[in-house]
């Protein structure tokens, strides 16, 4: 299936053209327990409509697709604003998704040479953080790399700009994850909420 009709109209336009709005969240995901853990995060910030989990190939995207839909039927169905299933795709349709919609605004989560520090209090790097804060929340896609292996290279080469986190030992994805969109978005979590929650209501 088409990963634009997989995500719906209104999630990749909100998550493209609304600033005040969390990017496309896009997580290469090998580990089932891992995909668990990554929904019920994203859900804290109400963007479970945003996640792209990004797998190796159609096999491991049949059995995650099975599985996320399991697992997000099983949540409490209530509330608008958590509403959505996760999209699961291969490498090939997330970069045809990148390609064709993110007009090349894509951050990766990496230890890169080029990547500005997110989250830093050395303060010979201040302007570093500055930068790394404005290029996460102004992006159009952040995307985190498998844990054994990073980006894939089909992905790494779409990528324009480079965030990292500071810290004394490897983090895993989830909390890689959690660092970093903590740092960009919790202080408006209600106001996505509230924005999603208004256009579900103008759809009814």
């Amino acid at each position: 299936p088409n990963v634009l009709h997989q995500l719906g109209d209104d999630a990749v336009e909100e998550s493209l053209n609304t600033p005040s709005q969390l990017p496309l969240i896009l997580a290469c995901v090998d580990k089932v327990a891992n995909l668990f853990r990554i929904v019920m995060l994203v859900r804290d910030y109400r963007a479970q409509h945003r996640l792209v989990l990004v797998v190796r190939n159609e096999s491991i995207r049949e059995r995650l697709a099975a599985e996320a839909n399991r697992f997000v039927s099983g949540l409490d169905p209530s509330d608008v604003c958590v509403s959505g299933v996760p999209s699961v795709e291969t490498i090939d349709d997330t970069v045809r998704l990148l390609r064709t919609e993110c007009e090349e605004k894509i951050v990766a989560v990496d230890l890169h040479d080029d990547a500005l520090t997110l989250d830093d209090d050395d303060s010979e790097n201040v302007n570093d953080q500055v930068s790394a804060l404005s290029i996460l929340r102004s992006t159009k896609a952040v995307v985190w790399g498998f844990e054994k292996d990073g980006i894939p290279a089909a992905i790494d080469r779409l990528e324009t700009q480079y965030i990292q986190v500071r810290c004394r030992s490897s983090l895993n994805l989830v909390a890689a994850m959690s660092v970093v969109m903590h740092r960009g978005w919790s202080d408006s979590m209600q106001t996505d909420c509230s924005y999603y929650r208004s256009r579900r209501g103008n759809t009814h």
